[in-house]
């Protein structure tokens, strides 16, 4: 196998990627990062609940603006029916204003799983020792792309180009 067929060693992948100076700019001077989990936490703290202020709140998304922590912490906290009713009623025409009556999905493209942070809750993360690395690789051939496992190597590549579109490929 080829040194470039092989899979790519994480820590040196890791080294390769992370620049303190691109993340440093997103830092505040103490260090912290832009997200204030104590801000979000208080946002979560019961509160009593306003129905005007809902309705207002629910009014805002249906003009498509953008909500704050706040009142989206508000939102998260309802747990009256008729209010739920009426939050999953300004879903839908939020919904139908922005994407009308069409199913948009989206679907991550994973090139491989290699990742620089450490999300607890994904399998790609940093730390995962389970994880084995792979980036993909894509090679015009024929005019299609063709994808190839970093690890697959050359000789089986060949051979499924080959099977696809004939031994000139």
């Amino acid at each position: 196998m080829d040194m470039k067929d092989q899979a790519p060693n994480p820590e040196e992948w890791l080294r390769q990627r992370i620049r303190p100076e691109q993340i440093a700019k997103y830092l505040r001077p103490d260090g912290s990062d832009f997200i204030d989990d104590a801000h979000i936490a208080r946002c979560l703290q019961p509160a009593p609940l306003d129905a005007g202020r809902i309705r207002a709140i629910l009014d805002k998304s249906l003009a498509i603006q953008t909500l704050t922590p706040e009142e989206t912490a508000a939102l998260l906290r309802v747990t009256d029916p008729d209010m739920i009713a009426a939050m999953q009623e300004a879903a839908l025409n939020v919904k139908l204003k922005v994407y009308d009556n069409r199913i948009i999905t989206f679907a991550p493209l994973y090139l491989g799983n290699c990742c620089v942070n450490n999300c607890l809750y994904c399998g790609f993360r940093r730390a995962n020792p389970y994880a084995q690395r792979r980036i993909l690789r894509a090679i015009l051939a024929g005019g299609n792309i063709e994808v190839v496992r970093a690890d697959e190597g050359a000789d089986s590549f060949r051979a499924r180009l080959e099977k696809r579109f004939g031994t000139e490929a």
